[in-house]
């Protein structure tokens, strides 16, 4: 047999019939600490219950009674978006990464005969300019034959 000794809670649970039974009530005869503390709960349970209770107005009752069936009704109605929110947010972010990190499409080669290739390899080489001055060339050029 356990020699501990009932905790507050587990005698508020006896004393209310929610007790899960798992030690045995036999340790409330035996123990004198847990039975002194027992008949002190007991005492001010069967002083409470003598005590005269106030007068509660139907009316309060009622508006009490009204309000929380509204509340139920008002939280089985609610739709249920803000569980799917986070869900979706995260179904979200990852469609995102894994398109940021699919590869790029290989881009079919650059499709031109030889005789193509190099007269434009050729243009490139022999031009002083760099290519990016071109359209501004031909903007002064533009000019100038006003």
């Amino acid at each position: 047999m356990e020699d501990r000794h009932f905790s507050g809670d587990e005698l508020l649970d006896e004393l209310y019939g929610i007790s899960a039974r798992l030690r045995p009530r036999l340790h409330l005869d035996t123990c004198d600490e847990c039975r002194g503390r027992w008949n002190a709960i007991c005492k001010t349970r069967s002083l409470e219950l003598a005590r005269p209770q106030p007068e509660v107005p139907e009316a309060f009752l009622l508006h009490q009674r009204v309000k929380l069936m509204n509340t139920i009704e008002r939280r089985a109605v609610r739709p249920k978006l803000p569980g799917l929110v986070p869900a979706m947010a995260l179904a979200i972010v990852c469609a995102i990464a894994i398109l940021l990190t699919r590869p790029a499409p290989v881009p079919e080669p650059y499709r031109i005969s030889d005789a193509q290739f190099f007269t434009e390899a050729y243009n490139v080489a022999e031009s002083s300019e760099p290519r990016s001055a071109a359209p501004i060339r031909n903007l002064f050029q533009g000019e100038q034959q006003h």
